[in-house]
């Protein structure tokens, strides 16, 4: 095993070099670009500015037999302790660009969502307030529907613009796409790049201003702190995961750096030098102990990557 993870690093060393006009950075810790802290190495990373640095890695990485893995705020994702052997993607520069217009915002999909409610708040509108303080981007909260407090991204959004499996650019209105529970599917797979999106009513800056600070008051009451990647298990119809695994009293329970958070018992919370490995063996304990108590099945609100990028558990 040592020796093939030697033989992929001087590979992707190799491919770095031969490609300097794409900017890859080879062998590139995944650990420093996950809220929880936790992955190997990217065997290459590339930080694209614009549409079109996009396309040249997506072209070379199809070129190159290479999977791919599009990366936002890194704040629902696990890397494998073994990184991910391929092209792993933070597009930047352009795509954190806000641009207004009236009462919608045209934004990038790496647009923090902290700076869009932020923002909003500050022109008198309630629209991002119940999303203050979730550590992710706008494409990221658009392909998981990111909600709170009763609302969701399902409830701002006006047209989402992607990149298709062909690197075409295309543009679908809301009534084209299609929201569920912590799901998006839009007409053709791709990868979004900006979301027209409307801001909600004008309630004043005062008023919006108090409501996103009583809705980040709540997040830091409930979240625990340290570093982890949010709910672990999206809640089933008419519960909540969290209350299902608390009543397995598996609230504190530790394998190795890993626990399950003593305050929210759907947050795994690195304690330090967790492995990716500790963390799914509590994923898999939660989801034995919720179904021989409940015969429930807890389905995954993160996604759990390995290194050749598909997602398992």
């Amino acid at each position: 095993m040592h020796s093939e993870l030697r033989d992929y690093r001087r590979n992707f060393r190799d491919l770095a070099r031969f490609n300097p006009a794409l900017k890859l950075h080879a062998n590139y810790p995944l650990s420093g670009v996950s809220t929880f802290r936790i992955g190997g190495e990217a065997g290459l990373m590339a930080k694209p500015l614009n549409v079109g640095e996009l396309i040249k890695v997506l072209t070379f990485a199809q070129k190159s037999s290479l999977p791919t893995y599009i990366l936002g705020g890194g704040s629902n994702v696990l890397f494998d302790d073994l990184g991910f052997q391929g092209v792993m993607i933070k597009p930047t520069g352009d795509f954190r660009n806000i641009e207004e217009k009236e009462n919608l915002i045209l934004a990038g999909s790496m647009c923090h969502l902290n700076e869009l409610a932020h923002l909003t708040a500050d022109r008198g509108y309630d629209g991002f307030c119940n999303l203050v303080g979730i550590p992710g981007t706008v494409g990221g909260a658009i392909v998981m529907n990111a909600g709170a407090s009763g609302s969701s991204m399902a409830d701002r959004v006006e047209e989402v613009t992607l990149i298709n499996r062909s690197f075409k650019m295309k543009t679908f209105k809301r009534r084209e796409l299609r929201f569920g529970y912590r799901s998006f599917t839009a007409p053709e797979t791709g990868i979004i790049i900006s979301a027209l999106l409307n801001v909600g009513e004008n309630v004043g800056k005062n008023v919006a201003s108090v409501k996103m600070k009583e809705r980040y008051d709540e997040r830091r009451r409930l979240i625990p702190k340290g570093p982890s990647a949010g709910s672990v298990f999206k809640n089933p119809p008419g519960k909540y995961a969290g209350s299902l695994i608390e009543k397995c009293r598996l609230k504190g329970r530790q394998v190795g750096e890993a626990m399950i958070s003593p305050r929210h018992a759907n947050i795994i919370i690195n304690k330090g030098k967790a492995s990716a490995a500790e963390v799914t063996t509590l994923i898999h304990m939660a989801r034995f102990e919720v179904y021989k108590k409940f015969h429930i099945e807890l389905a995954l609100e993160i996604k759990v990557l390995n290194r050749r990028g598909g997602t398992y558990l």
